[in-house]
Order: C-alpha cells, then structure tokens, then sequence
C-alpha cells in the first residue's frame, strides 16, 4: 500500500513538473494564457483528465500555481462543460469546514450553483460527501466523498491582462465632397495590442473628421445650376433628403430626370435639408419666396 501511494505521488509530480515547464516558457510571452490552456473571459483552464481523488487533484492545480475550477455564471457552467468533454471531473466546491455550508476552495464567493435534483445530500450511513463533481454524464453538480473515488479536475488560474492600445491614426481620406465645404476622415483601431484577459480597452475615439474643400467639379455644377439666395420655391418639394453640403444636393437634383429645381438649407454646412422640387421658379412665381434659412437653385439662366 505504500509503494502505491508513492508512486501516485510521483507520478503527480512528474506530470506537474512536465505541465510546469510548459508554463515556465511562457513567462515574458504576450499571450494572455500559457500553451495548453483555454481563455474564457478573464481565465485560463486547463483539464487534467487523470483520474485521483480530489486532494490529490487539487494538490496538482495548486503545485501548477492554479487553482481548482470555481464557476460564476451559467455561461461559465456551459464553457466548462464544452471544455471537458466526457471527462468527470471534480471542482473545487466543499463543505468539509462546515456540513451543509459549501464554499469554493479559492475564496470566490458562492453566487451561483446548478445542482443536480436531491443535491446536495447527506449519506444514510453518514458517510461525508463534501466535495463535488461534474459531467456531460449527468444533469448538474453532485456532491460526493471526497477519497472514495477517483475523477479528473479542471485547473484555472487568472489570465495575463493586457490592456489595449491605439495604431497610428491613417492617413487623412480625401475630401469627401464633390464641390465646396466637405470633410476629411482619418481612424486607428484598438489592436496595438488588442485588449485581453480582461484588459481595458482603449479610450477615445477611432475615427476623427475635419472641414475641407474640394473644387474639382465646381466648375461644372456652376455651369449648371443658378444660385438665388434666401429664396425658396414652395408647394413644389417631390423628395426631401439630408445632403452631404451643396454639392450632394446638386448631384443628386442633376441625375433626377424629375428635378427641375432645389431648395437647401443655408444654415448648416454638412447634414443640410435637400428638397427637390419637379418645377422652377420662371413656372410659379407666385411660389418664389423669401426665405432666410434657405437657398434656391435651379436649371435656368
């Protein structure tokens, strides 16, 4: 009996020593888990499939700087059920302190559970069954003695937060407007590192705008179209849209077969009110007004 519970324990420490090399060459590395783990929110995991009791499983999360798997969140449960596939498993939820009172081993607050139905229970023979298990194989957690049997243990640890970090700004866009006032874009994104392990993300904004002018087909628009400012042709308004400056107003009236006229919004130099209208000014005057807050523009010369 005892050659066999040394050789247990060696063979324990043989394979924590094999896991801890994998973690010692992970030190000044950039991922957030170390080779062999899975990240979940701000956690590592790692299944231990071998099956012992849960001292001796626990012993080695902890001889790995890990603890013993404690679950939050129904999301959490489902991860971790996703993860260990057929493997029964023990986490690390007692109540050998107290009976009846059950904690997690690694002092995190007990603020969920998903018991199986009549657990947890107490044994006819008064058999402790303080520790608890978890499988695919059954419908929620149940709580077992602690050495009569053997089962597998899921270790997490904390993962490496990295907080994330601006590129660069691009290259300001160029003007986006097709004559007169427009505007300029430039972005960054948050990937230089991108946040992870429950690091922040960054501050600020991604994208900025400026003012701008482009002439390039001022010219043609001017030979198109006839200014009258403060004026507005009522009654007449077929479509109403939100233009990009005088420019988008003007392109969109020139491509519409239906627009003999425009009236815009002469109070704003981006996002103005565009109204197109199906006749013109010289075809109901009577509808040619004053308007202080607008501009009329039309076809005729």
């Amino acid at each position: 009996m005892l050659y066999l519970k040394v050789g247990l324990i060696l063979g324990f420490m043989h394979r924590c020593n094999s896991i801890a090399k994998i973690v010692d060459g992970y030190f000044g590395d950039t991922e957030a888990c170390p080779g062999g783990y899975t990240i979940w929110s701000s956690w590592c995991y790692i299944l231990d499939s071998d099956p012992n009791t849960f001292s001796m499983k626990n012993w080695a999360c902890t001889q790995n700087n890990d603890v013993s798997v404690s679950i939050s969140s129904q999301d959490e449960d489902n991860f971790i059920k996703g993860l260990i596939g057929s493997t029964i498993i023990w986490i690390g939820l007692r109540d050998d302190l107290q009976e009846g009172d059950f904690a997690w081993s690694d002092g995190t607050f007990l603020n969920y559970t998903n018991w199986a139905t009549d657990n947890p229970r107490t044994s006819p023979d008064g058999d402790d069954l303080d520790c608890v298990v978890l499988s695919n194989n059954f419908v929620g957690w149940q709580n077992i003695n602690c050495d009569n049997s053997s089962h597998g243990i899921l270790c997490k640890r904390d993962a490496i937060k990295t907080d994330g970090a601006w590129t660069a700004w691009s290259a300001w866009s160029s003007c986006i407007s097709e004559c007169g006032e427009g505007q300029s874009e430039r972005r960054r994104s948050c990937t230089n590192p991108a946040p992870s392990g429950g690091g922040n993300t960054c501050s600020g904004e991604s994208q900025e705008s400026r003012k701008c002018e482009s002439n390039d087909k001022c010219q043609k628009l001017g030979t198109l179209f006839k200014a009258h400012r403060e004026k507005k042709l009522v009654s007449h308004t077929y479509h109403t849209l939100t233009a990009h400056g005088l420019a988008h107003c003007a392109i969109v009236c020139h491509q519409d077969t239906a627009c003999r006229s425009f009236n815009i919004d002469n109070t704003q130099k981006y996002e103005r009110q565009c109204e197109l209208n199906d006749k013109n000014r010289l075809e109901f005057s009577s509808d040619f007004h004053t308007s202080s807050k607008h501009d009329y523009y039309d076809t005729t010369f």
